[in-house]
Order: C-alpha cells, then sequence, then structure tokens
C-alpha cells in the first residue's frame, strides 16, 4: 500500500498574438520549452518569410507551469504570418 502523493504536472503554455487579430493558446504537455521554441522556430524558418516585410509583428509566448505556478518564458517574433496560420501549422507538423 502507498500514500498519493499528487505530483503536478510540467505544462508549456503557448500564446500566439498579433495586433488586430484573434489570439491563440494552445497547452502542450511531454514536452520541454525548449523543443517547443525549437519546433516553431523551424516552421517559420519553412515559410521562408521575407525579412523586408512591413506590417504588424507576430509574437510566440511560450511559458513553462509546473502545477498553477508559471516557470520560464520565451518569446519569437515575425512578421508574414497570422496567429490561426502559425497554430495550424505547428498542429499539422506535430501530428505528422
Amino acid at each position: 500500500m502507498k500514500i498519493y502523493k499528487h505530483e503536478p504536472q510540467i505544462i508549456i503554455r503557448v500564446m500566439i498574438a498579433k495586433h488586430g487579430e484573434e489570439t491563440q493558446y494552445l497547452s502542450l504537455c511531454e514536452t520541454t520549452r525548449t523543443e517547443v521554441e525549437q519546433l516553431f522556430q523551424k516552421i517559420v524558418k519553412q515559410q521562408n518569410l521575407d525579412p523586408f516585410t512591413k506590417g504588424r509583428v507576430t509574437s510566440i509566448n511560450i511559458r513553462e507551469a509546473i502545477g498553477a505556478k508559471n516557470g520560464k518564458s520565451k518569446s519569437l517574433s515575425f512578421r508574414g504570418l497570422n496567429p490561426k496560420e502559425v497554430i495550424d501549422l505547428f498542429l499539422k507538423e506535430i501530428e505528422q
């Protein structure tokens, strides 16, 4: 017999925002903040975005959370895609 001890799960929370667009949210488990960051960087680089594009910036905020306590976070910013396009590309990538 063993006493149950609840271990809080590590969750990675992702927020993709662009001014004037609907913000997209995603929660991930069984991964690390670094893995998620690398995957988003890979996805954005594959789009061959023009570095001289004008307009509003899309930002991706990747935050680690243990239970209800927030941990470290990392932000990525670029121009050229809206939040819905980014989340669709991400979901397509992790399904493969």
